[in-house]
């Protein structure tokens, strides 16, 4: 069977017999002459859904077209997932087209005429249905390509979107895994982290400074620096090319367990997440975490240790005013410790400033508690840990 098919129906175009008779015989494509009550036979039915719908043509008296369009539209409909619209309206007056119109193949109209000679009919015919079939088949080409880069557009799109939203989630996940859930502070892993960049982060402030053969003056800089309201305690040595970590424990927090339970031993450690966030104890640059239990660490940048003490005993003092309720209806207060080191330009690694903080701390906690220790007061800097 040839792929190619025009199927003219006979009703109202029996006059040109001959004309069509001849056409079948010579067209390289497939001519089935037929009445329309025979369209809607098994054969044709077969027939049709095994063409595509870019390979069959119908030819059809437009007059009889009005009566059955309709019908034949739906009869259609049911086999092409697309409407229909490959007719061509055979007429035997040219008053739809121009004189040379159907040998260009410009319109869905054909004239046939008696007065004609046949084989010129005819061959006129078969040029203009093939450049309707070639013509059908680049629309289809370039509906498909159209189709195709509109659908790699779309999912460009998409995907842009999908993977902008999927990175979103992914950074909140990430941020939120590195949040201790009951602090809302930054975990243990998260603080390490912090800790690499900020010794990092030191370090290429030092190798500037010491490879920085370029002098200011005051006349060099902005005249909105000297009017910056927060000034910092002492001078350059002291915030450049240092930070300080401090060391912070809950003092008798298994006794805060064991006598008014967990709940209150958790409410405590959420009220000094929440005292360390929000209530101005330390800078917004400032880093804070639960390191492990009842234990915390701030990040202090560009901070040496005595300035350090500063937040320190603001955070110490405020936190032992603070009057906790217990199940009974009574109140109960609780206090910290805090140890205190800098960073040292010779450590091999971030915990040796956790370690100095932490015999800072366990001294705090040895000689009383509820105070502050900064370790290179109590402890000489060469001091063998």
């Amino acid at each position: 069977m040839n792929n190619r098919i025009v199927i003219f129906l006979r009703n109202n175009i029996e006059k040109f017999d001959k004309t069509i008779n001849e056409i079948s015989r010579k067209a390289p494509f497939e001519v089935e002459y037929i009445l329309y009550d025979t369209l809607t036979t098994e054969k044709y039915i077969n027939l049709l859904k095994k063409t595509s719908q870019t390979q069959v043509y119908f030819c059809i008296d437009p007059v009889f077209y009005q009566t059955v369009e309709k019908k034949l539209t739906t009869y259609l409909k049911s086999i092409y997932e697309l409407p229909f619209r490959n007719f061509i309206f055979i007429h035997s007056e040219n008053r739809f087209m121009q004189k040379d119109s159907f040998t260009l193949g410009n319109s869905l109209y054909f004239y046939f005429s008696n007065k004609l000679n046949i084989e010129h009919q005819v061959n006129y015919f078969i040029i203009f249905q093939i450049q309707l079939f070639q013509k059908a088949v680049i629309s289809k080409r370039l509906s498909a390509y159209i189709s195709d880069s509109f659908k790699e557009v779309v999912y460009s799109e998409i995907l842009v979107k999908k993977n902008k939203e999927i990175e979103h989630l992914y950074k909140e996940l990430e941020e939120k895994n590195k949040i201790d859930y009951l602090t809302n502070l930054y975990n243990r892993k998260a603080l390490y982290s912090f800790l690499e960049n900020e010794r990092k982060r030191t370090l290429r402030g030092l190798w500037r400074l010491y490879h920085s053969s370029q002098c200011y003056t005051k006349q060099q800089f902005p005249k909105s620096i000297m009017n910056y309201t927060n000034q910092p305690c002492g001078d350059f040595a002291d915030h450049f090319g240092i930070y300080s970590i401090l060391m912070i424990d809950i003092d008798n927090f298994k006794f805060v367990n064991d006598t008014y339970g967990h709940i209150a031993g958790d409410h405590v450690l959420r009220t000094l997440g929440d005292l360390i966030i929000h209530q101005n104890v330390f800078r917004d640059n400032d880093i804070a975490g639960r390191f492990g239990g009842e234990e915390f660490i701030i990040i202090l940048p560009e901070t040496n240790a005595h300035n350090a003490l500063i937040p320190a005993t603001r955070l110490l003092e405020k936190f032992r005013n603070i009057a906790f309720s217990d199940n009974k209806g009574g109140t109960f207060f609780v206090s910290l410790s805090i140890g205190i080191s800098e960073y040292n330009p010779e450590d091999k690694a971030d915990d040796d400033i956790i370690l100095r903080a932490d015999k800072a701390l366990y001294h705090a906690k040895d000689h009383g508690k509820s105070k502050v220790v900064v370790y290179e007061n109590v402890f000489a800097v060469k001091n063998d840990m």
